[in-house]
């Protein structure tokens, strides 16, 4: 993760978004979850395309989920339904959302 960290913006926005993301991977690695949520969701906003956007916003909801955040399963998984609607991460948005639903109904 030092190495990412000290990366130096070579111009290109794709690979520095990248290694936004994979800080991200780094820190849930290490069990720092909610610490990596910030990069995925920063890296897929700044990227805004239809492969690494849901590939990321899917790492941030997966940690959510786990830390039983279900609105913002919800909220996620939504948005890469609706916006992204043509990446593979879409086609398991229905089974996440519906998931999350249930969870939420039953922590109440």
């Amino acid at each position: 993760m030092e190495y990412l960290k000290s990366y130096s913006n070579s111009g290109d926005k794709l690979v520095s978004y990248l290694v936004e993301g994979s800080i991200g991977d780094c820190l849930a690695s290490q069990g720092k979850g909610k610490e990596a949520i910030p990069y995925f969701m920063k890296a897929g906003k700044s990227l805004d395309n239809i492969i690494h956007t849901p590939m990321l916003y899917k790492k941030a909801a997966i940690i959510y989920r786990e830390n039983g955040d279900y609105d913002k399963v919800i909220e996620l998984f939504t948005t890469i339904k609706n916006d992204y609607a043509n990446s593979p991460v879409a086609a398991e948005a229905d089974k996440y959302i519906e998931e999350a639903t249930l969870m939420k109904g039953q922590s109440k």
